[in-house]
C-alpha cells in the first residue's frame, strides 16, 4: 500500500492482540464519479494471537459525529462503539462487510479494498478531500478465523501523509554589473573577442537614435561604443543601453546556464539584442520562434514602459555574481526551463 499522497491508519486493540493498517486514497471509476479507496490489511505479530485476524466490515464516520449505520447484518456490527481520542459517538455514516458470515473465515484474512463514495457536501481537490478524510473515524470489526478467540472493534481517526515533492531542476545564474564591465582595465569584466570596447552600440543593437548625457552641456552623441554604452549615465534609454551592453557581454562571457550543472547569464545574446530592438519599436524576433515579428508600438522610438521594465530585468541578473554564493539559482519542474525574457515580458503585460 502506498504511504505517501494517502491518509494511514494505524490499528491495535488494547491486549495488543491483533494489528492492522488501512490506508484512504482517490479512486476514480470509469464514470468520473470519486470514491475513497480504503485499502486495508492485518499486519502478523508473532505475540499476537495468530487465529484473530478476520476482518469482517469496514465503518466510517466521516465528520466524527455518528451516523444511523450500527449493524450489517449476522452480527456484523459497531453498535455502541467508541473511539479513543478524540472522543467519538456511536454509528456511523458508512460501512461495508468484507465477507459473508461472522468470524471463522467469513471475512477477509490479511488484506481486502473497499470503496466509499464521497460525501455529497464534500468537494475540493484530491489533497482537500483526503486532508479532511484523515480526521474521519475508520474502523475494522475483526473475528477469530476459528470463531474461539472473540471479536474486536477497533479503530481510530487518520494521519496524512502529503506525496512527495516533485523533481526538479536547478539553474543558476551569474554576472558582472556594468561596473565590472566599465572598468577593462582593472575591473572584473574581461572582454574576449567576441566583443570589443570601440564597437558601435547602435550597428550591433541595429538601433539608430541621438543619446543625451545628462550634466554640464548635456552632451549630445550620434552613436556610442559600447565601452561608452556601459558606463552611460541617466535614466530612460541611457539606462536600457548601459544594462543591455552589460546583458550581452555577460552571456557572451557566461554562456548559457545548464539545469543542475554549471552556471552561466540568465538571458542568451539573441534574447537581449532582440529585446532592445523591441523596446526602440522595431522588428525583431522577440518570441525566439525564428521569424521576425511585426511591432506596432513605434518605429526607431524608444518605448519606456518596455524600455524600463527591461533595464531593470537586465540590471537583476547583471548583479547576480554579487549574490550570496556568486550566482542566483531557479527551480523549475524537472524537464522544463527557467521562463524565456520573452515570457518575462508577457507576464508584465507588456504585449
Amino acid at each position: 500500500m502506498s504511504d505517501c499522497g494517502s491518509v494511514i491508519w494505524e490499528f491495535s486493540d488494547e491486549n495488543e492482540r491483533f494489528f492492522a493498517s488501512a490506508t484512504g486514497s482517490i479512486f476514480v471509476d470509469s464514470d468520473g464519479v470519486r470514491f475513497f479507496k480504503i485499502d486495508f490489511e492485518s499486519i502478523p505479530d508473532p505475540d499476537a494471537l495468530d487465529d484473530l485476524d478476520d476482518i469482517l466490515s469496514v465503518w466510517i464516520d466521516y465528520d466524527n459525529d455518528g451516523g444511523d449505520i450500527f449493524v450489517l447484518g449476522q452480527g456484523n456490527n459497531m453498535n455502541g462503539f467508541d473511539m479513543p481520542e478524540p472522543p467519538g459517538t456511536p454509528g456511523f455514516d458508512d460501512a461495508q462487510s468484507t465477507g459473508s458470515g461472522q468470524g471463522g473465515g467469513g471475512g477477509v484474512v490479511g488484506s481486502g479494498t473497499v470503496l466509499f463514495q464521497i460525501p455529497d457536501d464534500w468537494t475540493g481537490t484530491d489533497e482537500e478531500l483526503l486532508m479532511r478524510l484523515a480526521e474521519a473515524q475508520l474502523a475494522l470489526r475483526v473475528q477469530g478465523t476459528d470463531g474461539d478467540e472473540g471479536s474486536l472493534k477497533i479503530g481510530d481517526i487518520g494521519e496524512y501523509c502529503p506525496p512527495p515533492p516533485p523533481p526538479v531542476d536547478e539553474y543558476c545564474y551569474t554576472g558582472l554589473t556594468r561596473g565590472a564591465w566599465g572598468t577593462p582595465d582593472n575591473g572584473a569584466g574581461v572582454w574576449n573577442d567576441g566583443y570589443s570596447t570601440g564597437q558601435s552600440f547602435e550597428a550591433l543593437f541595429k538601433i539608430d537614435v541621438t543619446w543625451v548625457e545628462p550634466g554640464k552641456g548635456k552632451p549630445v552623441f550620434q552613436d556610442l561604443t559600447l565601452l561608452e554604452a556601459v558606463k552611460f549615465n541617466g535614466g530612460g534609454q541611457n539606462q536600457l543601453a548601459a544594462q543591455a551592453t552589460a546583458a550581452l557581454l555577460n552571456a557572451d562571457d557566461q554562456g548559457a546556464a545548464v539545469a543542475n550543472g554549471d552556471s552561466g547569464y540568465r538571458f542568451t545574446e539573441a534574447e537581449i539584442k532582440n529585446a532592445v530592438l523591441w523596446a526602440f519599436g522595431l522588428d525583431a524576433d522577440i518570441d525566439g520562434d525564428g521569424d521576425v515579428d511585426s511591432n506596432n508600438l513605434a518605429d526607431n522610438v524608444y518605448n519606456a514602459t518596455v524600455g524600463n521594465f527591461l533595464a531593470t530585468t537586465f540590471d537583476e541578473w547583471n548583479n547576480a555574481g554579487n549574490a550570496e554564493g556568486g550566482e542566483i539559482c531557479i527551480v523549475v519542474p524537472e524537464g522544463e526551463s527557467p521562463p524565456s525574457l520573452f515570457d518575462l515580458m508577457s507576464d508584465a503585460f507588456l504585449f
